[in-house]
């Protein structure tokens, strides 16, 4: 892959990775609390959930912006490997699997999910491009014809 194209795809993944960050603190989970038997008031699971999604998606918009930099293989690899990584974090955090979300499905917090799976989601397919296109020289490398 040459530079242009992982530069292009580097800034696509950043804008994915900011559009998740924006979707877990603006939209958010619910905005109720829940009253505790002591008397106090603290978030509902999916408030930490979504803020466990912005900061894991903050890390992957500075792993876009290291892979943006990088010129070497290994360099490339190893931002593309945490950007993958990164993003099926992000999607596992409001699941079930991790802190998740409340159970109602007409509530806020189930939407808010459902945009960040997506969003996350087209990040790994863009990651697993180009970790395997990582190799900046591969196009000029010569091929076996058998």
């Amino acid at each position: 892959m040459n530079t242009r194209q992982w530069r292009v795809m580097s800034i696509l993944t950043l804008l994915l990775m900011a559009a998740t960050l924006v979707a877990s603190t603006l939209l958010g989970g619910c905005g109720g609390q829940l009253e505790l038997a002591s008397g106090g008031n603290v978030p509902m699971k999916c408030h930490w959930a979504f803020m466990a999604t912005a900061f894991t998606s903050l890390v992957g918009c500075v792993s876009a912006t290291c892979a943006f930099f990088s010129k070497g293989t290994e360099a490339r690899r190893m931002t593309t490997l945490l950007s993958l990584i990164i993003s099926i974090a992000c999607g596992i955090l409001p699941s079930s699997a991790a802190i998740g979300v409340c159970g109602g499905a007409e509530m806020g917090c189930q939407t808010t999910t459902a945009i960040i799976w997506a969003l996350t989601g087209c990040v790994a397919i863009i990651s697993i491009v180009q970790l395997m296109r990582a190799d900046p020289m591969d196009a000029q490398k010569p091929k076996m014809h058998l």
